[in-house]
């Protein structure tokens, strides 16, 4: 009677799991199945795929490279993003550089010449040449540094 269970290596049959599982067993022929499941890890991993009849999904297609094609796409979105904000910066400084605002002069007028009502004017032009000293200052250095000189003052 418990032949049936097992086949001839001495493992479950696929019929002994059914009827494991349906409960359709006496006391003997159940118990010597559980018996055999204590000890056997072949049978125990086959009991666990008749007990849940799942199966695997495959995917349409490979999902790694399309994920690592997003990620290098990415990538070089922000590298390509970097460079432009970096060149464009530079360009900028070139052109303030090579199209000579540092050299431009201010008219310094004489304070006598304006009334009460030129005074704020004329602050603010004072304010102007000192952006302009500045920044007359730091376009020197600049091209020091590109010509490699040392820094003055140090």
């Amino acid at each position: 009677m418990t032949q049936q269970y097992f086949d001839s290596q001495g493992h479950i049959t696929d019929h002994g799991f059914q009827m494991l599982i349906d409960e359709e067993l006496d006391e003997a022929p159940r118990y010597e199945l559980a018996e055999h499941l204590d000890f056997c890890d072949r049978c125990v991993e086959r009991y666990a795929d008749f007990l849940t009849d799942d199966s695997l999904m495959v995917p349409r297609e490979e999902i790694a490279p399309t994920v690592m094609d997003k990620i290098k796409h990415r990538a070089r979105m922000v590298i390509l993003s970097r460079t432009a904000r970096v060149s464009i910066a530079a360009c900028l400084a070139l052109v303030i550089w090579v199209g000579g605002a540092s050299k431009l002069q201010f008219v310094q007028p004489d304070k006598e010449s304006f009334g009460a009502t030129n005074q704020k004017a004329f602050s603010l032009q004072q304010a102007l040449q000192g952006a302009n000293e500045g920044l007359d200052q730091i376009f020197s250095s600049f091209n020091a540094f590109l010509r490699g000189d040392s820094p003055k003052g140090k």
